[in-house]
């Protein structure tokens, strides 16, 4: 039963609070207890009122239980930034959030005080729009909230069917026996190309404190996590630690838009260096767990690293017949095309060979708007029609990538049992959580259907140390002692192999090979010769970059800022990268 403790009486017992109350210079003048109490604020709020203020006290209250709210939707306010070319609907039920209902516990061990949903991975559930995906926040005392702890939470709105993410966070006050304040909530960034906008509003909020079980587990899994990722250091701190480089260079150039990139970052001597979390409303505060979407690097991380362990785990993987593992695929434009041949877009299989005329054409919506693994595969086996011989040419096409996971995932159903899942038992259970990667990774979109096949060509959510951390291990081939991916495969993934540097991938300068791109650095960097830098790829202004020296460099943008040279220059000062 929900506990009665509704706002009204939140706010009488907030009025008792007397102004005496607000300690010298600490007075908060957005989201107030007030505010909280009454509803909506007019105006969206400055990201620093969701964070932990540097006079803030320790919590006097424990979190532990059910929240949910009334349903929550945008009443505050939403203004659309961005909206082409593809004009998304924009109606009441696009300005209403999902059904809110999610258990959390609180980390006091340590002093982090942290408060961690018990269910971190993306939530599917039954809006039109938006999937939730809740992340770990904070809770702290505040002398002007009458007695009640504060805590804030972000998350992240997923667009349903599709790897847009809208980050923001909520806010609210809660004390004991369920006390709590309305729940205030805003986005004010996002990493999507076509669909920007800022959006506020409030909802009531209905605290039920109970046990969590194993509520031990879910915080122990979380002081693993943080544990594990890299040391961080602002990307200022570059100057310092190696003199002669250039911080700014690494924010890459202004977008013309002058919508600035959600964060970028830099991996040199195993040391973190970040920049970037700028929203509309200031920094974000959360940045270690905002969350963020593969797009196309899925290509390499889930597609190419995949076949990489099911070469190692079953020689011979790399060379299996799309045919035989894809009955929509069957017919004789797949003849003889292997699983390679599809992660190195080689299938023969094809419309027009110009660069992405095919992924952006008017007819490949069909396959990004299909919900059902039925349509999706339908369209990829049978759309287009043989060109020419598998291996020989080089077609962008995510519709391949996504039968390739189909096929590998018949393979490893035949290998393991017909329950067996490749990014849940290959990926998730032998890769990323002996690297302690954050429960972001847990899931991948799928279809809306009993098959929930994985969409392989993007799809997944990252933090930015999971992505820093898993090209660093795509680099090295390294987990503790073990090298679990097929050699050959990474080698020519990663451009050394000389022999083989792939397909010219239609721009000059840049080839593909194995589910990686590279680029010719040598005229960028003044080299005597040929030095291809792998890199992952993704839409909208996504690059991260595989140099030599175990450095690493991400980029996650939307405004289509591709070029990551200056940033390839400045590494180039202190770890050489022509050969």
């Amino acid at each position: 039963m929900k506990p009665v403790f509704c706002a009204f009486a939140v706010a009488l017992l907030l009025g008792a609070a007397s102004a005496g109350d607000q300690q010298a210079g600490s007075a908060r003048s957005e989201l107030t207890a007030s505010e909280l109490a009454h509803g909506t604020p007019a105006h969206s709020a400055s990201m620093q009122a969701f964070a932990r203020p540097a006079w803030a006290g320790e919590p006097t209250h424990v979190f532990e239980g059910r929240l949910t709210l009334d349903a929550p939707r945008f009443d505050g306010g939403f203004e659309i930034v961005r909206n082409v070319p593809y004009n998304i609907r924009v109606d009441a039920t696009m300005k209403s959030l999902p059904p809110f209902d999610f258990h959390f516990v609180q980390d006091v061990t340590g002093g982090l005080n942290a408060l961690v949903p018990v269910e971190r991975a993306p939530v599917t559930g039954p809006h039109r729009d938006w999937e939730w995906i809740v992340e770990p926040g904070a809770v702290w005392q505040e002398a002007g909230d009458g007695g009640l702890t504060r805590a804030a939470i972000p998350f992240t709105l997923r667009e349903k069917g599709a790897n847009c993410l809208h980050n923001g966070v909520l806010t609210f006050l809660f004390g004991d026996r369920g006390a709590v304040s309305r729940a205030y909530y805003q986005i004010s960034s996002e990493t999507c190309a076509y669909f920007k906008f800022n959006a506020w509003g409030s909802a009531v909020a209905h605290y039920e404190p109970d046990p969590v079980a194993k509520g031990y587990q879910v915080i122990g899994a979380f002081q693993e996590e943080i544990a594990s990722r890299l040391r961080t250091r602002p990307l200022e701190a570059l100057a310092k630690d190696h003199p002669g480089l250039a911080p700014a260079a690494f924010a890459l150039v202004r977008p013309a838009d002058g919508d600035v990139p959600t964060l970028y970052g830099v991996v040199i001597d195993k040391v973190n260096y970040v920049g970037g979390c700028e929203t509309r409303a200031g920094l974000y505060p959360y940045c270690d767990v905002l969350d963020l979407p593969s797009y196309s690097t899925a290509k390499t991380v889930l597609a190419s690293i995949g076949l990489m362990r099911l070469e190692k785990l079953w020689p011979g993987a790399r060379s299996a017949l799309i045919k035989d593992y894809v009955p929509a695929c069957t017919t004789p434009d797949w003849d003889g095309v292997t699983f390679e041949n599809a992660l190195n877009m080689t299938t023969g299989v094809y419309g027009d060979p110009g660069f992405e005329v095919d992924e952006d054409s008017e007819a490949n919506r069909d396959f990004f708007n299909a919900d059902t693994h039925a349509g999706k595969i339908a369209f990829a086996c049978t759309h287009y029609h043989k060109r020419a011989a598998p291996g020989m040419t080089w077609v962008y096409r995510t519709t391949d990538t996504y039968i390739l996971g189909t096929a590998m995932q018949e393979f490893v159903r035949r290998h393991l049992g017909r329950n067996a899942d490749l990014w849940r038992d290959i990926h998730g259970a032998q890769l990323w959580r002996p690297l302690h990667l954050s429960p972001a990774l847990d899931s991948s979109l799928r279809t809306y259907d009993s098959e929930q096949q994985f969409f392989t060509g993007y799809g997944l959510t990252y933090h930015r140390d999971d992505i820093a951390r898993m090209a660093g291990f795509l680099s090295s081939g390294q987990l503790g002692n073990d090298t679990p991916l097929d050699e050959a495969m990474r080698n020519r993934a990663l451009q050394r192999d000389p022999a083989n540097r792939g397909k010219y991938a239609g721009i000059p300068h840049f080839n593909y090979v194995d589910g990686v791109w590279a680029r010719d650095l040598s005229a960028e960097l003044g080299c005597k010769s040929e030095v291809y830098v792998p890199f992952m790829s993704g839409y909208g202004g996504i690059s991260v970059v595989m140099l030599p020296g175990n450095v690493v460099f991400y980029y996650f943008g939307d405004s289509e800022v591709w070029d990551w040279g200056p940033a390839a220059r400045e590494i180039n000062k202190i770890k050489p990268v022509c050969e």
